[in-house]
C-alpha cells in the first residue's frame, strides 16, 4: 500500500535529487527487483531482443511473459513495456531503445553482488559491502525512476531525475510523489486530496494522470471534498458524514440519482452550468467530540423522524449494487 498526500513538498526531501528519492524507495523495499532488472539486461542477447520485438508486434502480452520466463529474463518485462508503451516515440526509435537493453554488460564483481542480493546472502549486509551494494542498486533504481516518470507523462524524465524538488512546478512535484507511490507496484494507493493545493490547470493534468493509473494495476482510494473531482476519476463513490459512510454506489448513480438526504443536499450545493438554484445545507457540522445521538445528520435533515434521533442506521443494500444508511430506505431498524 502507498499514499499520496495533499502537499507534495511534505513528501519530498528538498536536499536530494528526484531520481535518488524514487530509487531509494525501491532499494529499501524491493532490492531483489533492482538486482533482477540489472542481471536480466546483462544476460539478454541482441537476437533475443529481436525475438521480443517480434512478439510485441504480433502476439499477446501473455506470450511475452512466457518467453521471458522461459529465458530467465523476467527482470526485463517492465523495462520493455515502459519503452514499448511510449506513444510519443516512433516505432523505429522504440525498437532502437529496446535493442539497446542488450548492451547492459556488468562487471564480474557487480554480477556477484547482484546475485547475492537475490539469494539474500548475509555477507552483503556487512557495512563495507553494503555501501557498494547500495551504489549499484540505487543506480538501477534511478533507471527505473526514468521509466516511471516517462509512463506518467513527465517530459524529459532523464533531466528530471537530476533535479531537486524546488526546481519543479507543483504539478510536476505531485507527479513525482505519485511515481514514488507506484515504484513498488502496490496493490492499493490512497490519495488524500492530491489536487487541493494545485491551480485548476495543473489539477486537470493530475486528474488525467490519475485516470491513467488504472494501467498500473493498482486500486485507488481517492479522498476528496470536491464531488466534481470524484465524478471525473472514480468508478464508485462513498459519501461520508461525521466520520461514517452514509451512501455507496456507482459514480453515475450517486451523481444522477442520490438517495441519502445528505448526498442530495451535497449535490444541490454544487454549482453547475444550468440555471439550477444553489442551496446550502442548513445547520452546522456536528462536534465529533460530542456527536448527536442516532443518525449524525438528523439535526440538519428535512426528513428526520423520531427513530433517527434514537438509533444509528446501518448500510442497507438497495437495487443496483448501492448501499444507503438511512431509515427512509430501511436502515435495519
Amino acid at each position: 500500500m502507498s499514499m499520496v498526500f495533499q502537499d507534495p513538498m511534505s513528501s519530498l526531501n528538498p536536499l536530494l535529487k528526484i531520481g535518488y528519492q524514487i530509487a531509494e524507495v525501491v532499494y529499501y523495499h524491493n532490492p531483489k527487483l533492482l538486482a533482477q532488472r540489472a542481471l536480466a539486461r546483462s544476460k539478454v542477447t541482441k537476437q533475443e531482443m529481436r525475438e521480443i520485438i517480434d512478439l510485441l508486434k504480433t502476439s499477446e502480452e501473455s506470450n511475452l511473459v512466457s518467453y521471458l520466463s522461459q529465458k530467465g529474463l523476467d527482470g526485463l518485462y517492465e523495462q520493455i513495456m515502459s519503452i514499448w508503451q511510449r506513444t510519443n516515440l516512433s516505432e523505429v526509435k522504440r525498437e532502437r531503445m529496446l535493442l539497446s537493453l542488450a548492451n547492459g554488460g556488468i562487471s564480474a564483481l557487480e554480477k556477484l553482488v547482484l546475485e547475492g542480493v537475490i539469494k539474500e546472502r548475509k555477507i552483503f549486509d556487512l557495512p563495507i559491502v553494503r555501501r557498494y551494494k547500495k551504489k549499484i542498486l540505487v543506480k538501477e533504481g534511478v533507471r527505473k525512476a526514468v521509466e516511471l516518470l516517462s509512463q506518467l507523462g513527465v517530459p524529459h524524465p532523464e533531466k528530471v531525475v537530476e533535479m531537486y524538488p524546488h526546481e519543479l512546478s507543483g504539478g510536476m512535484r505531485q507527479r513525482v510523489v505519485i511515481a514514488i507511490a507506484l515504484a513498488n507496484n502496490p496493490k492499493l494507493v490512497i490519495m488524500d486530496e492530491p489536487t487541493s493545493a494545485l491551480d485548476v490547470t495543473i489539477q486537470a493534468q493530475v486528474l488525467e494522470l490519475v485516470k491513467r493509473l488504472k494501467n498500473f494495476g493498482s486500486s485507488i482510494i481517492f479522498i476528496s471534498h470536491d464531488l466534481s473531482v470524484l465524478a471525473e476519476v472514480a468508478d464508485r463513490i462513498a459519501i461520508m458524514y461525521a466520520g461514517s459512510i452514509v451512501e455507496v454506489g456507482e459514480t453515475e448513480q450517486i451523481i444522477n440519482s442520490p438517495k441519502h438526504p445528505y448526498t442530495v443536499a451535497l449535490l444541490a450545493a454544487v454549482p453547475t452550468l444550468s440555471d439550477k438554484e444553489i442551496k446550502g445545507i442548513e445547520g452546522e457540522t456536528p462536534d465529533l467530540r460530542n456527536p448527536p445521538s442516532g443518525c449524525a445528520f438528523h439535526p440538519r435533515c428535512p426528513f428526520a423522524m423520531e427513530i433517527c434521533r434514537l438509533k444509528k442506521p446501518e448500510l442497507t443494500v438497495l437495487d443496483g449494487n448501492r448501499e444507503v444508511a438511512c431509515f427512509l430506505f430501511g436502515g435495519k431498524k
